[in-house]
């Protein structure tokens, strides 16, 4: 999908900044991570000032706020137990302010955006802003092995303690957490490797990586914890596999092509 604006939040200030794109000509979507139904669930008190009153209603979404709100023409402040009013009306020009639920105004916008056809996305996950420097909210950045092209006879195990193999050799030792986490890290990976894991040793591995992050001086700290991490979030089945058949493991493959079906090591004979 690509868009213009892209608008993270569905509550009443994003829709609202949506609909005024939309009214300019500028495509948007909003994206929001919680369901809509979520959204509406979010009782709030609402005084609405003109401007904002005037906003709603220029961009298709004022009839009902029109309709049942309440307009005042003046406000209270209480100082020292006295009240005291503010003529709004008088003081700016006939201006008022309106009570109007801050839940009603997020009603009326979901209808409106709604009813021109706009795409708002609920309960989407992984909702951030990114940018075009960096990979660091899919935990890993360039240079971090952010990107490992696998074959179908490889195993997510094997390139993580590869990665690891790298990241403990290169290790200034300046930084204890990254001189005996990558350590600490490499050395269990080894142990799954040849098949003298334990369950428990998948969750030691993310624990350790955790207490690298950001706890060194240099990136090379995270850059050794993400790839870690990231191979036992998308493929732990696999991790704990080689844990329950330490013997298949050793002549069988997990298998990336057909996932959770063991298939043959590819043994090339020299000449």
């Amino acid at each position: 999908m690509r868009t213009q604006v892209a608008i993270i939040g569905a509550g009443p200030a994003g829709l609202l900044l949506g609909a005024l794109l939309h009214k300019a000509g500028i495509d948007n979507v909003i994206i929001e991570r919680q369901s809509s139904n979520h959204v509406l669930s979010r009782i709030r008190a609402g005084i609405l000032e003109q401007g904002t009153v005037d906003m709603l209603v220029g961009v298709g979404a004022g009839q009902r706020l029109l309709a049942e709100g309440t307009p005042h023409q003046s406000i209270e402040l209480v100082f020292k137990n006295q009240r005291h009013a503010i003529d709004v009306h008088g003081l700016t020009g006939g201006k008022v302010v309106t009570a109007y639920g801050q839940t009603e105004v997020t009603h009326d916008l979901m209808a409106a955006r709604q009813a021109a056809g706009l795409v708002t996305v609920y309960e989407a996950s992984g909702v951030s802003i990114h940018d075009f420097d960096t990979l660091q909210p899919y935990g890993c950045f360039i240079g971090s092995a952010a990107v490992i092209v696998l074959g179908h006879q490889d195993q997510a195990r094997d390139a993580a303690l590869n990665v690891m193999k790298f990241f403990e050799h290169e290790s200034c030792g300046q930084c204890s957490p990254c001189r005996e986490g990558t350590g600490w890290l490499e050395k269990v990976l080894h142990r799954l490797e040849y098949g003298h894991g334990k369950m428990s040793d998948i969750d030691l591995l993310v624990d350790v990586a955790k207490k690298i992050e950001g706890n060194t001086i240099c990136p090379l700290g995270d850059a050794a914890a993400w790839p870690v991490a990231s191979a036992i979030k998308h493929f732990r089945d696999e991790f704990e596999w080689h844990v329950k058949e330490p013997r298949k493991s050793q002549d069988g493959n997990y298998g990336i092509a057909n996932y959770a079906v063991p298939i043959e090591k590819v043994v090339v004979a020299e000449v």
